[in-house]
């Protein structure tokens, strides 16, 4: 699996996230999720993804989440795998 983040930067829209990422990203030493905006927490929002991991809205119920944990950390982690060692 990939190295996962050491910080998250997380915010409200229209709270300045997008400012403080834009100038994090000029250091060199940062690397960002590609995409920027990973909605990895907003499974559960269907507002947000239709059908995060479901085929039906309401088979989250049945979801075991410690079965799936290393599955779902090897997905997120994937999302930085563009990112240096020393990033």
């Amino acid at each position: 699996m990939s190295r996962l983040p050491d910080f998250l930067v997380i915010g409200a829209p229209k709270a300045g996230t997008t400012d403080l990422c834009d100038h994090l990203a000029r250091h060199p030493d940062v690397a960002f999720s590609k995409p920027k905006e990973l909605l990895f927490f907003c499974r559960d929002d269907l507002s947000v993804l239709r059908y995060p991991f479901f085929e039906r809205p309401d088979e989250w119920r049945a979801w075991d989440w410690d079965r799936r944990k290393g599955e779902l950390l090897a997905e997120y982690a994937r999302n930085f795998d563009h990112a240096r060692p020393d990033q």
